[in-house]
């Protein structure tokens, strides 16, 4: 018995595998194609949607820095101004001119850091934050120096130029440090999972 049924089941038996070989094979491939297609749609879209993000990006990354960069050069270029951040200044340097200047600039560094914020990632926003700070930071200790600039000799005039000096030289290395930072961000084809 088994020597007859032996033959008839090989030869069903090889039918039937090569249907089902054939069959596991086809869907197989199937399913392949379709993860592949939609991974690479997946891929295609993703890298579109950061190209169409790169170029309002860049316009204002570029608004940014160079509203901090007007700033920076209009305190570089006041007379008298020191390199060291542990040095102050005479009181004359702290002009009416000055620190009206420097409330006009802060103008535009805030309203681009906030477009800086949105446009992101948050790599970029929060050194655009640092840098934002800092200007206001650089506005108040002009305010404060400006205010108490009639005694050059007490502690808060002294502490307020100190301050304002030393913020005023620590905005080169954060401009540096936000440009970097932006050119990664440009520089990404958004096939990355993530730029922190």
């Amino acid at each position: 018995m088994s020597d007859v049924w032996l033959p008839f089941m090989d030869a069903g038996i090889a039918a039937i595998g090569g249907a089902l070989a054939g069959s596991v094979a086809t869907v197989g491939a199937a399913f392949a194609t379709g993860w592949w297609q939609r991974e690479n749609i997946r891929l295609t879209g993703r890298a579109e949607h950061w190209r169409q993000r790169r170029e309002p990006r860049s316009q204002v990354y570029r608004e940014f820095a160079s509203a901090v960069a007007d700033i920076r050069d209009r305190v570089r270029t006041q007379p008298h101004m020191p390199d060291s951040g542990l040095a102050w200044v005479s009181p004359e340097f702290f002009s009416d001119t000055l620190t009206d200047q420097l409330r006009e600039m802060l103008v535009p560094v805030r309203r681009s850091w906030l477009d800086v914020a949105l446009a992101g990632p948050q790599s970029v926003s929060g050194s655009a934050a640092e840098i934002e700070k800092a200007c206001r930071k650089l506005v108040v200790f002009a305010m404060g120096a400006r205010s108490t600039s009639s005694d050059e000799s007490s502690q808060a005039y002294v502490g307020s130029s100190r301050a304002f000096i030393e913020t005023a030289n620590s905005l080169s290395p954060l401009l540096d440090s936000f440009i970097e930072i932006a050119q990664a961000a440009l520089d990404d084809d958004g096939t990355r999972t993530q730029i922190e």
